[in-house]
């Protein structure tokens, strides 16, 4: 029988998440390597952002002891999906976004601080799309406790390394709804044996 997390990846292979064959993307960590794309547009892509709240939502009751009592979404990649969940796992769930400017890391709005202060949270869940060394949501996770609240975790859609590295190394736990791994290759690997040496297109960061 298949899982409806498996239904769900399939789901979004369909849809175009993971490049093509033929095609790779430089990272902004300066990394080579196969993108995974979560851009589902909660207006446009009405039934398949449908699906991707409410795998979210079942994977958190079936996957945490404690419902978290905040979500925090990673600026315009997940905060849409942060609220759709929080308000699907009800409970007083609060939502709490980020934003970026320009290119920073992601801070959590004033109006997130505001909700942290007036309601004190004791475990928030940062909602990232997809996990490759960990960059985004350790910022938002890093903004999260600065704040006060005690227990801060982190919950990928699609953990495409490994192993979440800065993560790792800052004791952040987290956990991933979909683990599909794909090589990563600095510019000199790729050149030399990656997706580069196989005459790959790279699109370049910010392209």
């Amino acid at each position: 029988m298949v899982s409806y997390i498996e239904e769900f990846r399939q789901e979004l292979l369909a849809f175009g998440v993971v490049d093509p064959e033929g095609t790779h993307h430089e990272f902004n960590q300066g990394l080579h390597g196969v993108k995974v794309d979560l851009d589902i547009d909660k207006d446009r892509d009405t039934a398949l952002f449908a699906e991707w709240v409410d795998t979210t939502a079942g994977y958190i009751r079936e996957n945490y002891e404690q419902i978290p009592d905040a979500l925090v979404g990673v600026a315009s990649g997940t905060n849409e999906l942060a609220k759709a969940v929080a308000k699907k796992l009800g409970g007083g769930v609060l939502y709490l976004a980020t934003e970026k400017l320009e290119r920073s890391k992601p801070v959590l709005s004033d109006e997130a601080k505001l909700l942290v202060e007036e309601f004190k949270p004791v475990f928030a869940l940062i909602i990232e799309d997809v996990g490759n060394l960990g960059t985004n949501s350790l910022a938002a996770a890093r903004e999260t406790l600065k704040l006060g609240v005690p227990k801060v975790e982190v919950l990928n859609t699609w953990q495409r390394s490994e192993t979440l590295v800065l993560l790792d190394e800052a004791g952040i736990a987290y956990k991933s709804i979909i683990k599909q791994v794909f090589d990563n290759f600095t510019p000199e690997e790729c050149r030399e044996r990656g997706f580069c040496a196989r005459g790959w297109k790279l699109i370049k960061y910010g392209a």
